[in-house]
């Protein structure tokens, strides 16, 4: 599918089972700011081979309960989960796998997970910020150094270990 002017979904949006965007192309911008989803234990949002040439932005108020997957993806701006709360305690939140970000990715102020983080094997041009206040119970799985930009907001994450506050 291709989109043409951007995507976006007004607050308070709302979906139960598992939404695809899998194979998207957007001109312009996605962002679901502010929208629930809900697929407890499987995934709420697949965005697989998604193109995007602005920023991907899913914080605001955005909550998932279920796992986001962000796979074999470009978006050239940023992509962004400030504000936003994910779930999926026996399982990951989301698998930010062979993506390649052309800004940072921001899970910080107020981002909240319970359950993995998997960052494999992507590009990111700019910061990746990880905030995680300790009672979530949030763990960064996969994340290696020599795909990242120096600027990393962690400390001492790696694998299978705790993303702790960002500096």
């Amino acid at each position: 599918m291709e989109i043409g002017s951007g995507l976006r979904a007004t607050p308070g949006f709302v979906a139960t089972g598992e939404v695809f965007l899998d194979s998207t192309q957007v001109r312009g911008s996605v962002n679901v700011d502010g929208g629930r989803l809900s697929n407890p234990g499987a995934t709420a949002l697949s965005l697989r081979r998604l193109g995007v040439t602005g920023r991907l932005s899913c914080g605001e108020g955005f909550s998932a309960d279920g796992e986001i997957v962000l796979i074999n993806a470009r978006v050239e701006g940023g992509v962004e989960f400030h504000g936003a709360a994910l779930s999926n305690p026996e399982g990951r939140v989301l698998a930010l796998w062979e993506v390649i970000a052309g800004g940072g990715i921001d899970c910080c102020e107020g981002f909240t997970a319970k359950g993995a983080l998997s960052i494999r094997d992507s590009r990111i041009a700019a910061t990746l910020c990880l905030r995680r206040p300790p009672s979530t119970g949030a763990r960064l799985l996969g994340l290696r150094d020599d795909l990242v930009d120096p600027r990393l907001a962690t400390d001492d994450v790696g694998e299978d270990q705790p993303a702790e506050a960002a500096a």
